[in-house]
């Protein structure tokens, strides 16, 4: 009976899987956040963190590169994708379009609101990530 109980768990376990099987949001991301000035080029990188929650950060590549801002709050779940990015006092909300491979969304900032697609970062996935 306990060998039948403990492969019961084994199994359960492994039908959930890992956090990265469960969400198309982990990795790096790319995209250009149309503004009226034009476009910024974006750069979000979602990964696992210690504690099996969803971590990650933003780089705009246009008005601060190099400089990662943390994304707090973030949320991936039934094709969805939320985070919020607090020293910019912006957020995203989008939906995942499996076809495509991609997060169709908006990119909130000030009042503000902005469509912005998330594409995977093909480089940026074959390589190690950047330090």
């Amino acid at each position: 009976m306990r060998r039948i109980v403990f492969l019961g768990l084994v199994l359960s376990g492994l039908a959930a899987g890992p956090l990265w099987a469960q969400t198309p949001a982990l990795g790096a991301w790319y995209g250009v956040l149309k503004t009226p000035a034009g476009g910024l080029r974006l750069f979000v990188r979602i990964r696992e963190a210690e504690d099996g929650t969803l971590a990650g950060d933003l780089e705009s590549l246009d008005q601060a590169p190099g400089r990662k801002f943390p994304l707090e709050a973030i949320h991936a779940r039934a094709g969805t994708l939320e985070f919020e990015i607090p020293a910019l006092g912006a957020s995203f909300a989008g939906r995942f379009e499996a076809a495509a491979a991609r997060w169709v969304g908006e990119f909130r900032q000030g009042g503000a609101v902005l469509p912005l697609v998330l594409e995977r970062d093909r480089e940026a996935t074959a390589t190690p990530p950047r330090p």
